[in-house]
């Protein structure tokens, strides 16, 4: 059998391929030219950020984010572990600060009469961020400091509030933490029924979490652990969402969204078409050389997936394809191949980060629709073969072509052993 010859005249004698062995051909393929490219894109990636339109837009973002990060420290939100404000604390590290600050709260309302073994000694890492205040607690400064201080500053109010700031704080507390957690009906009021402080956690609650943020060891204390384990993830996840809301919030505000949100999400759309246009150039030269380029060398359509499981390709008049038909029909097959953008990006430089991919790259249109498209596009093309005689794709039959396979030569078909 020649490895370089055609083999039209085998195949014409040979049964169509069926569903399973195609889609075995194609997966070999596929991770030959998924592997090409990722090889590739090594080489392209560094290419790809040299660019002018690459280091313009990168240059914006770090403009961009400097900008944002002076702006959002005011606001109570954000904070940062260094001077330079370049290091942002995370969420997680801001709601435990905020949790001391609320056990510290209640400790101090309510006192320990209750647990004389709930006690909370000056110094600790509990008493460190102090309590919990409109001033000092990050989500009652945003909206009892920060937004009242912004609405006289640029005139265009953040949020609107019904009441005052400190009682849309207590009602967001209301209803974004579980019912029992805070002591809504122990809040001072004003002379007009305003609340003039936070809401303070329950004794028994801030006890829970006392225990579980210091583990302490004491026996009686020890017990509560892991309900103070619960109150904690309770806490985490209410304020967490708090801080998401709030931030979005201070983002949408104008005239920072207009002038500056939309011109850093800009940059970094640029910074991914960059990217995104090297990744699939580095398929595309993939697969032209380990895909379209065996098919000429070993005749009859013949990719390396196809040459290891003896399949080929012959016309609907048992010939082998033309040499143009084949380019064209090869180029149209590309489509599937694009789907292996979506497992580079679970490799370095992305990292399982597929922002890059739902940002605009053509117009509007996000390189995650395309290829959403392309994957729709395949299935169509690919339905058929289960219901045609040859076992057809949809580009097959307008190419009057047909994957046969060589190795059922001499082989009984299926329709004929039934009939036995």
């Amino acid at each position: 059998m020649g490895l370089f010859k055609e083999h039209t005249y085998d195949l014409s004698n040979a049964f169509p391929v069926k569903p399973g062995k195609r889609f075995a051909s194609f997966f070999i393929d596929f991770s030959i030219v998924l592997v090409g490219a990722s090889l590739l894109f090594l080489g392209a990636a560094p290419i790809a950020r040299g660019t002018a339109s690459y280091q313009q837009a990168t240059a914006k973002v770090e403009e961009e984010i400097v900008y944002y990060n002076h702006y959002a420290e005011a606001s109570g939100l954000v904070s940062f572990v260094d001077e330079e404000k370049t290091t942002r604390k995370s969420d997680e590290i801001i709601v435990i600060e905020n949790i001391n600050r609320a056990i510290l709260w209640s400790y101090e309302k309510f006192g320990n009469a209750q647990y004389p073994d709930f006690v909370i000694e000056d110094g600790s890492e509990t008493t460190r961020y102090g309590k919990a205040s409109p001033e000092n607690d990050s989500i009652a400064h945003f909206y009892t400091v920060y937004v009242p201080q912004e609405a006289e500053v640029s005139g265009t109010p953040i949020l609107s509030f019904t009441s005052t700031p400190l009682a849309y704080v207590n009602s967001l507390y209301q209803s974004s933490f579980p019912a029992g957690m805070f002591r809504f009906d122990a809040v001072l009021m004003d002379e007009n029924g305003h609340p003039t402080e936070l809401p303070a956690l329950h004794t028994d609650v801030s006890r829970a979490l006392f225990c579980y943020m210091t583990d302490n060891t004491a026996e009686e204390m020890n017990a509560i652990y892991e309900t103070g384990k619960a109150y904690f993830n309770n806490f985490y996840n209410a304020y967490s969402t708090m801080l998401t809301d709030a931030e979005n919030s201070l983002i949408q505000n104008e005239p920072y969204y207009s002038t500056h949100y939309l011109a850093y999400r800009e940059a970094i759309g640029a910074q991914a078409k960059c990217l995104n246009i090297a990744l699939i150039l580095s398929f595309f030269l993939s697969y032209l050389f380990l895909n379209l380029l065996p098919k000429f060398l070993f005749r009859n359509e013949r990719t390396l997936g196809k040459l290891i499981l003896g399949l080929g390709v012959i016309t609907t008049e048992d010939e082998e394809p033309k040499w143009y038909l084949t380019f064209v029909h090869s180029l149209l097959l590309f489509i599937p191949y694009l789907a292996g953008i979506t497992v580079a990006y679970m490799m370095p430089p992305f990292n399982g980060v597929f922002d890059g991919m739902m940002l605009p790259f053509i117009g509007n249109v996000s390189l995650a629709v395309i290829l959403i498209g392309a994957f729709i596009l395949t299935v169509i093309n690919s339905i058929s073969t289960l219901f045609t005689a040859q076992a057809q794709t949809l580009l097959e039959m307008s190419f009057k072509t047909k994957v046969m396979d060589e190795k059922s030569i001499g082989l009984i078909p299926d329709t004929e052993q039934s009939k036995k």
